[in-house]
C-alpha cells in the first residue's frame, strides 16, 4: 500500500505544483510539505481534510478508494 507521501508527491507533480504553493494555501512552510512528501513525517488528519476540502476527489485519492486519474475503483490486490 502506497504511504501518503507517495500519493501527495503524485498529486502534486500531476498539479504541476509545487511544495510551496500547498504549503501557501494551507499555511504551512513549503519543509512541511515536503516532509509529508518524503514520509519524514504525515499531516494531521485535520491537515489531510483541509487538503480535501481544496477538491472533492483528493478524498477517495488519499484514501485509495478510486484512481485518480480516472475515477474508476482500485482493484487491491
Amino acid at each position: 500500500m502506497e504511504q501518503i507521501g507517495g500519493k501527495l508527491k503524485d498529486l502534486l507533480k500531476k498539479r504541476k505544483l509545487q511544495s510551496k504553493e500547498l504549503g501557501e494555501r494551507m499555511g504551512l512552510s513549503k519543509v512541511t510539505i515536503s516532509h509529508w512528501t518524503t514520509n519524514f513525517s504525515n499531516p494531521s488528519l485535520e491537515q489531510l481534510e483541509q487538503i480535501n476540502q481544496k477538491d472533492a476527489s483528493l478524498r477517495t485519492y488519499f484514501l485509495g478508494e478510486a484512481d485518480h486519474t480516472h475515477g474508476k475503483k482500485s482493484v487491491q490486490t
